[in-house]
């Protein structure tokens, strides 16, 4: 200062203004305080440039010290920020660079690990595996910005602005790698819809057909649902084994998703078929018993039936015989009845000529009776003739008259009695 004031007389007087003034500012108690805090900050400055490399984290804490400190000095007294003196100036500038080196410090193990995966990126480029060349990349640009998040003079650095260069130029690769990623990605993820839905499919009908009473219908379902899963499994196995672009991104995790569905759905179908394969077994199974009890049941019903027409016959003969038996002892008692009316009719034949015979007895005897009785009155009659010549003559041809009557009277009397 002695020299920049010896030069002129304006000099001079600027020099000495500038003294005054700075002997003002040093005799101020609060500014004293302020240096004697910003002092404490800046130890902590310098021990966190020291240590920045060995320990970044506790240097990082020591400059937020040292920044609190600054902070706290400024708020005691603002001319601390702006002073030459007790070379704060300087040491405001010293730590100024030592937080872009800690910065750096601090960014330079992301901004690594970022040009690490961009030389994965190129090397995945390099072996045509576009899916972890392009997440590779995608990997570098995310660690890239948050590198210059911290601190954008790390691409400053020489090794680093060279490297940082040559990952811009592969960009141009990636997106188109990008593009035909985006597309693989539409195809794959259609594909993991389908297989994810093919898998659940098989999955719910080797649970349905695996529980008891599976019916028919269930069987033949469980079957078509099959053959069509793997039909459409094929072609979605045909489509993947096209040589397409798509095999760049193979290790796409989608496509091992889909891949790994596609065994899963392979071992459904072979689980699914065996239970298939069992039910139809056991339904040939069961239909051969149903058909044999069929048929058991079948022979019993003709054996019953047998019995039963047996047991009707036998009753039929049971029944004709009791008829017949009915019948001879109907006809006996006809034949007793009619043996009884014959012996009946013999005899009120008997009793009816016996009648007769009585009849003709009694006819005989009144007969008798009346020739007697005719002799007695012949013989009054022949002696009263005796009287009289005349007399006896009348009464002759009278009495002869009288018997003709009796006799025709006898004889229509037997005629009545015949």
């Amino acid at each position: 200062m002695t020299k920049t004031c010896s030069k002129s007389f304006h000099g001079i007087l600027l020099c000495c203004t500038i003294a005054l003034s700075s002997n003002a500012m040093a005799e101020t108690e609060a500014f004293t305080r302020a240096v004697k805090v910003f002092k404490k900050g800046y130890a902590d400055c310098t021990e966190a440039q020291r240590i920045r490399s060995q320990d970044i984290n506790q240097a990082s804490e020591k400059f937020a010290s040292y920044l609190e400190l600054k902070e706290k000095s400024a708020k005691i007294d603002p001319r601390i920020l702006t002073t030459n003196l007790h070379n704060i100036s300087r040491e405001i500038e010293f730590c100024q660079k030592a937080e872009q080196d800690i910065l750096r410090s601090k960014a330079f193990p992301i901004m690594e690990s970022a040009l690490e995966s961009c030389k994965t990126s190129k090397s995945q480029l390099a072996k045509s595996d576009y899916f972890k060349a392009t997440s590779a990349y995608r990997k570098y640009e995310e660690l890239y910005q948050q590198a210059i998040t911290i601190t954008p003079s790390i691409v400053k650095v020489s090794s680093v602005k060279l490297k940082v260069n040559r990952c811009d130029k592969l960009k141009s690769k990636i997106d188109t790698a990008d593009a035909q990623l985006k597309k693989a990605t539409t195809s794959f993820e259609a594909e993991h819809k389908a297989v994810t839905r093919l898998l659940a499919t098989c999955n719910a009908e080797k649970k349905l057909i695996s529980g008891n009473n599976v019916s028919k219908i269930d069987t033949r379902k469980a079957k078509s649902i099959l053959k069509s899963s793997k039909l459409a499994i094929k072609k979605i196995t045909k489509q993947r084994n096209q040589p397409t672009q798509r095999k760049l991104f193979s290790s796409h995790r989608t496509n091992q998703q889909v891949a790994n569905k596609i065994t899963s759905i392979n071992k459904c179908h072979a689980l699914l078929t065996a239970a298939i394969s069992t039910l139809e077994i056991n339904s040939r199974k069961n239909e051969a018993v149903r058909k044999q009890l069929a048929i058991e049941k079948l022979e019993k019903e003709k054996l019953s039936a047998e019995r039963r027409k047996l047991a009707l016959e036998k009753q039929r003969l049971a029944l004709e015989k009791q008829q017949e038996a009915e019948q001879l002892e109907r006809k006996k008692s006809e034949t007793e009845a009619a043996a009884l009316a014959e012996k009946n009719r013999i005899l009120e034949l008997n009793a009816q000529a016996q009648q007769r015979a009585d009849n003709k007895a009694a006819l005989k005897k009144e007969k008798k009776l009346a020739a007697d009785e005719a002799r007695k009155k012949k013989k009054a009659q022949l002696k009263k003739n005796r009287q009289s010549k005349d007399w006896s003559t009348n009464l002759g041809n009278e009495n002869t008259e009288n018997s003709k009557r009796s006799t025709n009277k006898n004889s229509g009397w037997q005629g009545l009695t015949k």
